[in-house]
């Protein structure tokens, strides 16, 4: 007979649980990856006389004291370039302190271009904030950090980050599908 009453007890609330629900998923407000964190794509440019490895571990320390995780890689010797998924709280102080540089060793940041995403989530998932090397090759479809070979032209097919599906790995030819990549969301120059 209880569970005859709580069934009956959730018929009578069902209305008003429903009318707290935000899309069809039946996701309760601030359950949502969007209400909890802030992902974003981000571009410095710095002065030449800015060291990669200041600018990196300075973002490194950044992303650990406000519990965020991505990657930053150098893209030419001004630029770096990465992404970042943090908290909502913390999300726009770790992109004023990528915006920031290191602080007193003379690196200025001179250009600063981020792009957030819609839905929070990064491309490159590390457990940590990883310092990438120089030789793998991350780019995307769209600024900030766009592949060369799309630089000119806007793809309508591409999402929220600039991807397209099943157009994951570019080489001088063009572009063609691979699992490895598609599977991990990313271009791959080779």
């Amino acid at each position: 007979m209880c569970w005859l009453s709580n069934a009956l007890l959730l018929l009578a609330l069902a209305p008003v649980v429903s009318a707290e629900l935000v899309d069809d998923f039946n996701i309760p407000k601030g359950w949502r990856m969007q209400d909890r964190y802030h992902g974003f794509r981000y571009e410095a440019t710095v002065d030449q006389g800015c060291l990669f490895d200041a600018y990196a571990e300075a973002a490194q320390a950044a992303a650990d004291e406000l519990a965020c995780f991505g990657w930053v890689q150098r893209t030419s010797p001004s630029t770096m370039a990465g992404e970042s998924r943090c908290s909502k709280a913390t999300g726009e102080k770790m992109q004023g302190r990528l915006r920031q540089g290191p602080p007193g060793n003379g690196c200025d940041v001179v250009g600063f271009e981020t792009k957030d995403y819609a839905d929070t989530k990064i491309k490159l998932h590390f457990s940590h904030f990883k310092i990438l090397d120089e030789e793998r090759k991350t780019c995307f479809r769209d600024t900030p950090h766009q592949c060369p070979e799309f630089s000119a032209k806007k793809n309508p097919e591409a999402d929220d980050a600039g991807f397209v599906a099943g157009l994951e790995s570019c080489s001088e030819g063009g572009c063609a599908a691979t699992a490895d990549t598609v599977s991990a969301g990313r271009l791959e120059r080779r």
